[in-house]
């Protein structure tokens, strides 16, 4: 039986959101192509209906991490007032550094979880990487923007509070499940440091 265009996509869809979350919890390299098509409830013989290989659906999977990791930060550059900008990024600080439960899911954010699998990814995975960098950089930049600041400065404060959140966020969650102390001091510190020098 002929399947529709809708289920068709309606499928895709359902193999790239596993995928996504299947490689967030232990990487490209430790899901095979059964085991994804198994999560989304289809056979394994459909995937290269999809597909053209696995590195096609990495691509694509990180690709929508991206996108739905960019929805906070976009509703932050769409406020107008610079305080309202300034309460909700001083927000998504603490939400980004909340602590971690014992066994809770990994980090949503895509730069800590595929960040160290980067270099040995294909070239369509690295280049969604690097695009899905460029605009977290631009949407933190319109989150951070005010008008006593040239765009240089606005620019080079996100490129410290990106790389500060995803580093604090990365150390901490390397030691999560073993010093909990550590964890919660290392997300503490960086949680106050850049409260502090985006509050005004």
């Amino acid at each position: 039986m002929r399947i529709s265009k809708a289920q068709t996509k309606e499928n895709k869809e359902r193999i790239v959101a596993a995928a996504a979350q299947l490689f967030h919890e232990r990487g490209f390299e430790g899901v095979g192509v059964a085991e994804l098509m198994h999560a989304a409830g289809l056979t394994h013989g459909g995937f290269y209906n999809h597909f053209e290989s696995k590195q096609q659906l990495e691509a694509e999977a990180c690709a929508l991490s991206f996108g739905e990791a960019l929805h906070p930060l976009s509703r932050i550059g769409a406020l107008e007032s610079g305080r309202e900008r300034r309460a909700a990024f001083a927000g998504y600080i603490e939400n980004y550094l909340t602590q971690r439960e014992a066994g809770a899911p990994p980090p949503r954010c895509p730069f800590v979880v595929f960040g160290s699998d980067m270099p040995r990814q294909g070239e369509g995975t690295r280049g969604v990487f690097g695009k899905g960098l460029r605009a977290y950089l631009e949407k933190f930049a319109g989150a951070l923007r005010r008008k006593s600041k040239r765009a240089d400065e606005t620019r080079a404060g996100a490129i410290f509070a990106m790389a500060a959140l995803v580093g604090a966020s990365t150390l901490a969650y390397g030691v999560d499940e073993i010093d909990t102390d550590l964890a919660q001091e290392i997300r503490d510190v960086v949680r106050a440091r850049l409260i502090e020098e985006f509050a005004d």
